[in-house]
């Protein structure tokens, strides 16, 4: 089964190019885009290989190196979805139309009331079919810059108001379209804590 991302990540090159001095153009130089580099875990974050219970909580370092945050996480369960909702989601799985869809439901929590990263809008979330490490990803879909509003949990694509204050969550779910045996985040080069019934 092929992996797909739930997030897509759009890597932009930076071009610069001018007249020079004589009047004729100067050379096209061309930057590679480089990721920031991620976070050293914070105090209190949960390493990685952790298996948790669906209801329980992970606490992950997010945001830029020089600028960390510790967010909760807490993977409450799986549903499939119903007629209703199929009919809202776009199109069924990008790999394999027309499988059925399941939510990964979540509740993401602010555990340092940091604001400058209002936009956070929770983690990657993958389902792992199979056997933890032989198994494939359970497809995704997740759109950008737009929340999708189903009848039982919305994908937000930025958090609600209020996401600044100390202790503030808000529940969402993702999107896959196989039922997963466990539902997986990663951190940490590759990394991960693992939540199963």
């Amino acid at each position: 089964m092929k992996r797909m991302m739930l997030a897509i990540l759009a890597a932009v090159g930076a071009t610069a190019c001018g007249a020079g001095p004589t009047g004729t153009p100067a050379a096209t130089s061309s930057e590679p885009f480089t990721a920031p580099p991620r976070p050293a875990p914070l105090p209190g974050s949960t390493p990685p290989g952790t298996v948790l219970r669906f209801g329980e909580k992970a606490v992950i370092t997010v945001g830029r190196a020089e600028d960390p945050h510790r967010v909760g996480v807490i993977v409450t369960g799986v549903d499939r979805a119903t007629e209703q909702e199929m009919a809202s989601i776009p199109s069924g799985s990008p790999d394999e139309p027309g499988r059925w869809a399941y939510l990964i439901r979540l509740i993401v929590v602010n555990e340092d009331g940091a604001g400058n990263f209002s936009g956070y809008s929770g983690p990657n979330v993958y389902g792992d079919v199979g056997e933890p490490g032989f198994g494939g990803d359970a497809g995704s879909l997740r759109l950008l810059n737009t929340d999708l509003v189903l009848s039982s949990c919305t994908d937000y694509s930025s958090p609600p108001p209020g996401w600044d204050t100390p202790g503030a969550r808000f529940e969402t779910c993702r999107i896959v379209f196989a039922e997963p045996d466990r539902v997986r985040v990663p951190i940490e080069d590759g990394g991960g804590v693992f939540w199963q019934p």
